[in-house]
């Protein structure tokens, strides 16, 4: 047996668990991805500066506020950088929110265009806001700008807005726990559907919807996370995000969202 501090027992010491891009990549499911930000991943945020950064390789990090500035508007890292657990968050104050750190990428601005499809999912712990809480987006203008604006509304149903469109789930999705939520937006069938916990969360009673825009203008505002750009409708106050998830060019499956939340839901202990 080696000495201790020799090589021989780093050979007998078990890999620690896997981030939330590891998950993606065993399921398969990392074609056309785009976004992976994973608050509890040290490759993901180290514990300092001013940038959570993306884990899928397209370099696509968003700054903690509007800019490299520290101000007010800054979301807050929560826990021990790097410990994969349910205590590694960004926190939100009310008027916060993650900008991407330059214009908007292509995919940015395609998200919400005319045959485009998408998808995200979100993992989330929402307060009893009792006001419209955006997820993420494009465009502060609702369903009259152009870009997607993602977001709970005050009785924590969803809804998906952009210009001539905006949907909304029928159900709430429930707070003061953790949850995965997601969207899938594919035009090129003109459908979509919300997701909760890896589930449809329906709309008007039916699991998918008609999702048909008509806009071909890039985004109004750069990308943010936990307001719908320009800073509008912000998280409400102790809204927690652990990580973000985006596609552009694919549309998951109810199947696809299901089995991310299987693989990811025990860091939460769910």
């Amino acid at each position: 047996m080696g000495a201790p501090g020799s090589i021989f027992p780093l050979f007998l010491k078990k890999a620690g668990p896997p981030n939330f891009y590891d998950d993606l990549v065993t399921l398969g499911l990392t074609a056309s991805r785009q976004l992976c930000l994973d608050a509890g991943a040290l490759a993901s945020y180290g514990g300092s500066g001013q940038k959570w950064a993306d884990l899928a390789g397209g370099g696509y990090d968003f700054f903690f506020g509007a800019d490299a500035t520290v101000t007010t508007d800054d979301p807050t890292f929560n826990g021990v950088a790097g410990a994969l657990t349910s205590s590694e968050y960004m926190s939100y104050d009310g008027g916060d929110k993650f900008r991407y750190d330059s214009a908007n990428e292509t995919w940015m601005n395609n998200l919400h265009k005319d045959g485009q499809k998408m998808s995200a999912l979100v993992w989330t712990y929402i307060p009893d806001a009792g006001a419209t809480s955006s997820i993420l987006g494009t465009t502060a203008n609702g369903s009259t700008g152009a870009g997607i604006s993602w977001q709970f509304l005050a009785a924590e149903t969803m809804r998906i807005e952009g210009a001539g469109y905006s949907i909304s789930t029928g159900a709430a999705v429930g707070t003061g726990a953790w949850k995965m939520v997601g969207i899938t937006l594919d035009d090129t069938t003109t459908t979509g559907f919300f997701s909760d916990a890896g589930a449809y969360k329906q709309v008007a009673g039916a699991d998918t919807f008609t999702w048909n825009p008509s806009s071909t203008a890039n985004a109004d505002h750069t990308m943010e996370i936990g307001a719908s750009g320009n800073a509008a409708q912000p998280a409400a106050n102790t809204t927690r995000i652990a990580a973000a998830m985006v596609w552009q060019g694919v549309a998951l499956t109810i199947a696809n969202h299901l089995s991310i939340y299987n693989k990811q839901k025990t860091r939460f202990g769910l």
